[in-house]
């Protein structure tokens, strides 16, 4: 009874102020809807993968996302005009040396729908400004700060390179859900808890059928 109570009555609790240059306000979670999964699971976008219904959501968004080209196109007073020999059409559809448009776009969208953040350096070249396209891990990657004229500051720390600061012009970033504009929330830790009960779930059927399904007691009410 005394759940319900506090349910229905809650105690009450101070306000909590932050100063303008607490963590609180940078962080991925200033709503406080990120929620932790209780320590029975370890939560990480990769074994977000070992759950089937968020691979096959991946996959599907994925697939049908890498299967529309994009392109270049010119507004007109009339319509558009396409632009095929525009640089950047080609390097939308061939981004790098070593992953098709088809891959590239794949990638994106798995890392966007996880990290909430998909990253890619910009590289120029002897032609244009922009002529490769080379995707960062999000975990490698995060906005520091923001410029006087707006403009944000990225920070590059590669796994087996020294770090590097690169600026906005250098870095073709997607956000999915965001509260500030500047960065998306993580999207693996917003559905960590859901995630961790169907993990939980799969590994306890899986422990009950190993066992034979056999039933080691019963309560009995008397």
């Amino acid at each position: 009874m005394s759940l319900v109570l506090d349910a229905f009555n809650p105690a009450p609790q101070a306000a909590t102020s932050y100063a303008p240059d607490h963590d609180y306000w940078y962080s991925n979670d200033p709503l406080g809807y990120l929620i932790d999964a209780g320590g029975a699971l370890a939560i990480s976008p990769e074994t977000m993968f070992k759950c089937d219904a968020v691979l096959a959501a991946l996959r599907f968004l994925g697939d049908q996302v890498s299967m529309c080209p994009p392109s270049t196109s010119r507004k007109k007073e009339q319509g558009s005009e396409d632009l095929p020999d525009h640089y950047s059409h080609r390097l939308l559809r061939n981004p790098n040396k070593w992953q098709t448009g088809n891959r590239w776009r794949h990638l994106n969208v798995v890392r966007l729908k996880l990290w909430g953040n998909a990253y890619n350096k910009i590289r120029g070249g002897p032609r244009f400004w922009a002529e490769e396209l080379r995707p960062i891990h999000p975990a490698h990657i995060r906005v520091t700060q923001q410029r006087p004229d707006g403009s944000l500051i990225y920070r590059h720390n590669p796994p087996n390179a020294p770090g590097r600061t690169l600026g906005q012009e250098s870095v073709l970033h997607f956000r999915d859900v965001s509260v500030d504009g500047i960065s998306g929330i993580e999207i693996f830790a917003a559905i960590r808890n859901t995630v961790a009960i169907s993990l939980m779930a799969n590994q306890h059927a899986l422990t009950f059928l190993r066992k034979g399904t056999r039933i080691s007691g019963l309560l009995v009410p008397t």
